[in-house]
């Protein structure tokens, strides 16, 4: 049976191996010794999995542009399963990799139906606070909400030609008017560091956890489709295991009593734990 991967879902993965034959992930561990200090989360084979992962470690030994996008998505607390992404931005930050963070406003207004004041204080307050206390050098990174990124928005709509209902379907599943808008505003996100105003075209690897293999996919189809127009080169992307939640399953924002926020006070800690 083949697993399922739900970006908007809070299904559970229980065999990564899986993910190799199925979906054509390769496995970390086959590149791991070609890293020069690899991240502990890397040693540790909590990052399993990665696609074209080469062409960045190649960009960065030869003194070559390449960058980092890296989402937030502002729809509840942030806890150790997001945490697990911030850790790795400060290993790519540390090795001087431009860092794009879109602030996902889009999809947390249209696809958790969060509104955007909520989003913009919980984007604010909860997530980037959280980011520069973990040590974001804001200096050293672009963080934006997604609808007051004009050329996001505009590579959205461009993109919209460059796939199908019926391919949509085939890698997401059921789908709604807010979802489809949602994945294709996250490819505007993904390859825009690669128009001339930015990095220009370039091998951008975007760390994510397995469940959101779909937008990637996505992603790299349509940078191949669009690269004789635009340049874009298909984005690479590492996979890391999901963080168990207190409950069993999979840590998520959408279940509070699965996590542990990074905000939640001592005495509320302690009780979860307890």
């Amino acid at each position: 049976m083949m697993p399922e991967l739900d970006p908007w879902g809070s299904s559970d993965i229980e065999d990564y191996a899986k993910l190799f034959d199925e979906f054509g992930i390769q496995p970390f561990e086959e590149i791991l010794g070609s890293i020069e200090d690899p991240h502990m989360l890397m040693r540790r084979r909590i990052v399993f999995g990665h696609r074209d992962l080469e062409r960045v470690l190649d960009a960065k030994r030869k003194g070559e542009r390449f960058a980092l996008v890296s989402g937030m998505m502002p729809s509840g607390k942030m806890h150790f399963g997001h945490k697990m992404v911030v850790d790795q931005l400060m290993w790519w930050q540390d090795l001087g990799t431009p860092l794009y963070i879109p602030i996902a406003s889009v999809e947390a207004y249209g696809v958790r139906e969060k509104s955007l004041d909520e989003v913009e204080r919980l984007g604010i307050e909860e997530y980037l606070v959280n980011y520069i206390a973990l040590g974001l050098r804001p200096d050293k990174c672009t963080v934006y909400f997604q609808e007051k990124r004009r050329a996001v928005d505009t590579l959205s709509l461009l993109f919209s030609r460059r796939v199908t209902f019926n391919e949509l379907r085939a890698i997401y599943g059921e789908l709604s008017p807010a979802k489809i808008v949602s994945a294709l505003v996250q490819v505007g996100d993904i390859l825009h560091p690669q128009l001339p105003e930015y990095e220009g075209p370039c091998p951008v690897v975007v760390p994510v956890g397995a469940d959101q293999d779909p937008h990637i996919r996505l992603t790299r189809d349509i940078a191949s489709r669009a690269s004789s127009e635009f340049g874009f080169q298909p984005c690479a992307a590492t996979y890391h295991r999901f963080n168990s939640g207190l409950d069993g399953g999979k840590m998520s924002s959408s279940k509070p009593s699965s996590y542990i926020a990074l905000t939640e006070t001592l005495k509320d800690a302690r009780y979860k734990l307890m």
